[in-house]
């Protein structure tokens, strides 16, 4: 039998239900008995939610009672009634998915007051809850309810059948070639449809297809037909197609006997985005549709291979109303997320989390768990999350918690304490060890120490800065000959592995002024060199008016080797002089700061944002162009440009700003874009897809781009003159994100730091985001070439309306990095850091729009996992292991291949050099290495004349012929690292890999 090396060495089920532990609950009890007086709990127990929570209402009551506590039950009309939570200091939910609408006002009050609530069951208020005909119900199930046809009120007919051409219904079908057709016969109210649906087998679909004539009225929200079909078809496939493509689909169970359907907008879901690589949100809109489809499909709804037959009449639309809004606001509270990253599912045990010290009760159980990671998020200076239970899998890796404590100790909700539990176990909530740990933090909560506690620790943190002590570089970055490279003080090409840093999880765009927390820049650094990266592109705002605090940045980027472009955020500021000022206090302060690498005046900079600034007291020279006057309608749209003007939301401008300057400037930022979208479209503007190395000049725009160009140019040299008063050591580039980038004014910059946000829909495109580097070369070829943004978002909805995995996002994004290494450029920084959570992008940043926050909180490095660090996303593991390979190989090494291939990106890698072999794809077979994933994988090797490494993004089985590289005697080989499923064959080894988990060959 092969040798197998687990994780971790399995602890045996005996280990984890010791007398010691129950000893210690009990023992935890006890104490607790005499200190919980004056502390009232309610628990929710309602006839709606079933026996099981019954059971564990009636569990959890009389262990309260029984150590001091004085608990009530409640039900959900107490919940709703005024007053109902008054006389209580804590509430237990003893199923929290579900809530009362008529609740919530309570609910907020009673937290607001800083009472405390413990909350079981899972995803916490996720269904919505309404008292209609003295029945609870979610919207879904009064909507099954109120399904009747009579309800439905101004009918349209949308088909009736009379006269109809059925060569005007188009046919969809996987073989065209079965004699499907459409017929008229007698139906209920005169002529019906009668489809047949000839020869079909299973796994195929057959549909007829007609254009919906009139518009559909938007307030209808119901469609209402007659129906009915063969003996042996129980359903019909019904799908409507909206004006941009987008597909919705819905069945409906039918029988042999006439009967008359509703089929309302929610029960349709969303099965193809149309618009492709367009982001919008999931809601069908009835007035935009154009087609509706009818027929049968397997995929959606299974059926019996033959002939089918289904006759439909009368088909309308009307009103169904509703006595309940289906639509309401979450609740808003900052606990849970529905992302598939916290689910977890057979997980087998259950552990007291050992980073925290608020639980002193030790569980170690046994079973098999499914639920969702009970984490909350924090706001700055106002709330601490503890997690409390683990959740691990068989190897006993951290899969989520299945319990945490939220502090409130400031905002809205001071005092206030809130313990999650995300599991969906009867059995859990009613052992020993539950009643146990809820009986000992209640009586933690009760005594009112954590928010005094936590909110001291964060002043602490706030207030205390760092003096520069660990050693510097020992000399500055400079420029090679050719000035196309960064040089590092002992002559080697400097390349970044780099990444944007904008704050930690909990809060972004204000760190460094508004808030301020030593301890966590630290633990962010730190994770940052763990993940191999060697470079920041670090948001430092208004930190220049807080002078020790950016010595406490030096010092953390000098202990953790990472070099920084300074990006001050003061933009867009009215004149020069002020902007001077701003720069200027930079430079002072790190003019012999070898860590530095530079500065970047401005992020993604916009004709407005600049054109906003007056030089020299004089205004910019895209304003003394009177844009909006000179050119005629064929240059810009003056209406859209009149509606900007009004709205005056985006693209920014200067808040001074005002009259017809605002015309100019948004005249001017239309006139750029129109004329670049010539050339680079729009599709590809971060790209700049399109262009072959010179921005063409048509002679009808010279003058515009001339006033264009100037006025950028301006704008360098003042900032460029301001630093070089007082730091000639640093250089200076501009994070443009569109053509801007390639003006004849940024031959003032020393280098190119461009920003890219391709979309992955397909393998050109990722060709076009990894060649947007080439294109950049050709405009600049004589200064060093970086990318400042880049990154995949696994918050991009794709065309099949999932969503981009980050084990796909990671394949992505070391094409981007590999790309730039083994073509001798410069570097790329990832954005960003650490994800931000829709949580925290709620509370300090309300300018992103709700339909762009999935999008905008999945990028990063590290995802929040309720804790300080975050959990590593599979991109780290492989800039780690990259890394290694980046400190003995010069930029310009190795060979990358960009493959089509079957992944959600559609493409692949395979990057090569004589002692590595990297690859991304779903499959790899050579004769040194092989492997099969159902997702994307990095699979990465790197070898010398001793030994091998191998690391991957995620679990994958691998193997590998090790006389390939060199080692002649396998049975010498030593293995050491976490590893599973070894097997030893002649010269190859087979064994899984763990993700992120280096395994070493050595002999």
């Amino acid at each position: 039998m092969a040798k197998r090396k687990l994780f971790m060495k399995k602890a045996t089920r005996s280990a984890f239900c010791t007398v010691l532990v129950m000893a210690a609950i009990y023992l935890a009890i006890g104490q607790c008995q005499a200190m919980t007086s004056g502390y009232s709990v309610a628990v929710l127990k309602d006839d709606v939610n079933g026996p099981l929570k019954a059971m564990i209402a009636d569990k959890i009551l009389p262990a309260l009672n029984k150590n001091g506590f004085a608990a009530e039950y409640i039900t959900y009309e107490d919940l709703c009634s005024e007053g109902g939570l008054d006389k209580y200091d804590c509430l237990v939910l003893t199923d929290s998915t579900r809530f009362p609408v008529a609740g919530r006002d309570n609910l907020l009050a009673f937290l607001k007051r800083g009472s405390d609530m413990v909350l079981l069951g899972g995803m916490a208020f996720k269904d919505n809850l309404w008292l209609i005909d003295n029945k609870w119900g979610t919207a879904k199930q009064h909507l099954q309810r109120m399904k009747n046809p009579d309800n439905v009120k101004s009918r349209k007919i949308l088909f009736d059948f009379e006269n109809v051409d059925w060569q005007k219904w188009k046919r969809g079908a996987t073989k065209k070639e079965n004699p499907s057709v459409l017929l008229s016969e007698k139906g209920l109210v005169g002529n019906c449809m009668k489809m047949e649906i000839k020869n079909i087998s299973e796994w195929e679909w057959d549909n007829f297809i007609s254009t919906v004539l009139e518009k559909i009225p938007a307030s209808h929200n119901a469609f209402v037909f007659q129906a009915r079909a063969d003996a042996q078809t129980k359903h019909l496939v019904f799908e409507v197609i909206e004006k941009d493509g987008s597909r919705w689909i819905s069945s409906v169970e039918i029988t042999p006997d006439w009967k008359e359907y509703v089929v309302v907008l929610e029960d349709f879901k969303l099965f193809e985005q149309g618009s492709y690589g367009k982001q919008k949100d999931t809601e069908l809109n009835v007035a935009d549709i154009n087609e509706i489809s009818l027929g049968l499909a397997h995929g959606i709804k299974p059926h019996l291979p033959g002939d089918h037959t289904i006759w439909i009449d009368q088909f309308t639309t009307g009103v169904l109303e509703l006595p309940f809004d289906k639509d309401i606001k979450p609740l808003g509270l900052p606990i849970f997320e529905g992302r598939d990253i916290y689910c977890y599912k057979d997980s087998p045990y259950i552990t007291t989390y050992e980073k925290q010290d608020i639980l002193k009760t030790r569980l170690k159980m046994p079973s098999c768990y499914a639920g969702i990671s009970a984490i909350a998020f924090e706001y700055p200076e106002v709330s601490r999350y503890i997690p409390l239970l683990s959740v691990q899998d068989k190897y006993f890796r951290n899969v989520g918690f299945a319990s945490g404590l939220i502090v409130n100790y400031a905002g809205d909700f001071k005092n206030s304490n809130w313990l999650l539990f995300g599991l969906d176990s009867t059995s859990f909530y009613c052992s020993n060890e539950f009643l146990g740990m809820t009986v000992e933090l209640l009586t933690k909560m009760k005594k009112g120490e954590l928010s005094a506690k936590f909110a001291e620790e964060d002043g602490i943190n706030e207030k205390k800065c760092l003096s520069v002590v660990s050693p510097a570089p020992a000399d500055f970055i400079k420029l090679s000959k050719d000035k196309k490279h960064f040089l590092l003080p002992d002559g080697r090409k400097f390349f970044a592995l780099g990444c944007n840093y904008i704050g930690p999880f909990e809060r972004k765009c204000e760190y460094g002024e508004d808030y301020f927390s030593s301890k966590r820049l630290e633990e962010d650094f730190k994770k940052a060199k763990d993940a191999g990266i060697n470079a920041f592109r670090f948001w430092n705002f208004r930190i220049e008016n807080y002078p020790e605090r950016l010595k406490t940045i030096i010092e953390l980027a000098r202990k953790y080797q990472i070099y920084l472009i300074l990006s001050p955020r003061s933009h867009p500021l009215p004149t020069d002089k002020e902007l001077i000022e701003v720069f200027q206090k930079n430079a002072i302060l790190l003019s012999n700061e070898t860590i530095v690498l530079g500065y970047d005046l401005m992020n993604e900079p916009y004709v407005t944002t600049v054109g906003s600034i007056s030089v020299n007291g004089e205004r910019s020279e895209i304003l003394k162009h009177n844009v909006y006057e000179k050119y005629s309608t064929g240059y810009f749209d003056k209406k859209w440009v009149d509606k900007l003007a009004q709205k005056r939301d985006w693209p920014e401008l200067g808040d001074w700003i005002q009259g017809s300057d605002v015309l100019n400037l948004y005249a001017a930022h239309e006139i750029a874009k129109k004329y670049i979208e010539k050339y680079n479209p729009p599709q590809d503007y971060s790209c700049l897809y399109g262009f072959d190395g010179k921005l063409p000049i048509e002679a009808d725009y010279k003058e515009f781009i001339s006033a264009l160009d100037k006025t950028f140019k301006d704008w360098i040299l003042f900032h460029k003159e301001a630093i070089h008063q007082f730091d000639n050591n640093h250089f200076i580039t501009v994070g443009y994100n569109t053509s801007l980038a390639a003006l004849p004014a940024n031959s003032l910059l020393d280098f190119i730091s461009h920003h890219i946000y391709q979309m992955p829909y397909s393998y050109e495109d990722m060709q076009k985001s990894v060649t947007t580097f080439d294109r950049l070369r050709a405009f600049w070829p004589d200064k060093p070439i970086t990318i400042g943004e880049f990154g995949f978002t696994s918050g991009l909805k794709l065309s099949d309306s999932t969503y981009l995995d980050p084990y796909t996002s990671s394949v992505a994004e070391m094409m981007v990095f590999l790309y730039a290494f083994s073509n001798d450029y410069s570097g790329a920084y990832l954005w960003m850091l650490s994800e931000w959570p829709i949580a925290n992008i709620k509370y300090n940043a309300p300018w992103i729009s709700p339909d762009r926050h999935i999008y905008e909180s999945r990028f990063g490095m590290y995802s929040y996992d309720g804790t300080a660090t975050g959990k590593p996303k599979p991109i780290t593991h492989a800039t780690k292991f990259f890394r290694k390979y980046i400190d003995t190989h010069e930029p310009g090494s190795g060979n990358l291949a960009i493959i089509q291939a079957d992944t959600p990106v559609k493409t692949s890698y395979l990057f090569t050099d004589k002692d590595a072999l990297f690859v991304g794809n779903t499959k790899y077979s050579s004769e040194r290495l092989e492997f099969q994933n159902s997702f994307p994988v990095n699979v990465m090797l790197s070898w010398d004349a001793e030994q091998l490494k191998a690391v991957a993004t995620a679990d994958v089985e691998v193997t590998i012929d090790l006389s390939k590289f060199g080692f002649s005697n396998i049975s010498d080989i030593k293995i050491d690292g976490p590893y599973d499923e070894l097997v030893k064959v002649g010269s190859t080894v087979k064994l899984k890999l763990f993700e992120g988990q280096t395994v070493n060959f050595s002999w």
